[in-house]
């Protein structure tokens, strides 16, 4: 955090908290017209449960936006809407990575250098898809998935 860029920080804070705000506000009414209602689907990270070193803008953005599923779920209850977070733990997206060493491609792989089958994509999207196929009566409050090799941000197996 000593050296970290602030502009790194707005960009993460502007994407993952005031972006999810602004599509948020956007659409809830709508959902809350809708028949037999709708659901706000968070996508947050595990990142916003446990922080790790040099991850310090994105960890806080991440724990604003897991506080704002549970805001939002407080705030709706009574009305028909369901608010599901699903935070996801070491998943290998090309984006996420590049972006985050800034374009580094070599140290974007290294992350995932040794770690037998990290989460995909198409893993995440079953998630959502599960929680979204629930009856309406159903809020899925959150869900954490985690590969089997990622224990924690400090402990990850390796070959």
């Amino acid at each position: 955090m000593a050296t970290a860029d602030l502009d790194d920080w707005r960009s993460m804070y502007e994407l993952n908290v005031l972006g999810t705000l602004r599509i948020t506000q956007k659409l809830l009414p709508v959902l809350k017209r809708a028949a037999g209602g709708g659901t706000v689907q968070f996508i947050s990270s595990t990142a916003g449960i446990e922080p790790y070193e040099g991850g310090g803008g994105y960890c806080a953005s991440k724990f604003a936006e897991r506080v704002m599923a549970r805001v939002l779920r407080l705030e709706q209850i009574g009305e028909p809407v369901r608010i599901v977070d699903i935070l996801p733990g070491m998943i290998r997206t090309e984006e996420f990575s590049l972006k985050r060493f800034h374009g580094d491609a070599e140290r974007a792989a290294s992350v995932y250098d040794g770690v037998p089958d990290p989460l995909e994509a198409e893993g995440i999207a079953e998630c959502v898809r599960w929680a979204l196929d629930q009856p309406d009566t159903v809020d899925v409050d959150s869900i954490v998935v985690r590969p089997r090799a990622e224990g924690s941000y400090t402990k990850v197996f390796r070959r």
